[in-house]
């Protein structure tokens, strides 16, 4: 998987979100990006949920189409092309968004070009109503708010390096900026 040597190995972030929400009481919990290739989508909205009820509220998603070719390859996860993963992230939010918004008791079904769910239980949901803040990764302003979403990647990662700029992240700071991620602030 290109020069990243992957040690101490991969772990699940939602499965570790889970058991952080136990261990924690304060912080927020969340990934910068989910990527969407990896997860499908009705799966993806009962993790998240579980783990913003475990931690009483505290979860914040990030979701994104997928962008590192090499993983994708490495585990075996089809890589389509870039069209279709953001085609199929809009969808995965129509599935999420819509999971979370079917009233208890009643059932959620979308039938889309990629993801077909029928009758579908719309449990658990998010403690946090109407959801979860969300970050979107790699879409424009107005798919955001289409969606109603809290930040694009750009804001998150200034915000990120606002909050913890320490000399000790100056070459990540420098690095993101030569990225085009972000603007340096004046």
């Amino acid at each position: 998987m290109g020069n990243i040597d992957g040690l101490p190995g991969p772990t699940d972030a939602w499965l570790t979100l889970g058991a952080l929400a136990r261990e924690t009481e304060r912080i927020r919990l969340g990934t910068l990006l989910t990527a969407g290739t990896f997860r499908l989508p009705g799966h993806l909205a009962i993790m998240v949920a579980q783990v913003d009820e475990m931690s009483g509220g505290r979860v914040e998603l990030g979701l994104g189409a997928g962008w590192y070719e090499d993983e994708h390859a490495a585990y075996g996860i089809p890589f389509p092309s870039l069209k279709e993963r953001f085609d199929r992230l809009e969808e995965q939010l129509s599935v999420i968004t819509g999971l979370w918004a079917t009233p208890a008791g009643e059932r959620f079904s979308f039938h889309g070009k990629y993801y077909q769910l029928s009758s579908c239980p719309a449990l658990p949901h998010p403690l946090q109503r109407p959801k979860p803040p969300m970050i979107l990764g790699g879409l424009g302003a107005d798919v955001r708010r289409r969606w109603q979403l809290d930040m694009p990647m750009s804001s998150m990662f200034r915000f990120l390096l606002w909050r913890y700029s320490l000399p000790s992240t100056e070459p990540w700071i420098v690095l993101v900026s030569r990225s085009g991620a972000i603007q340096p602030a004046s």
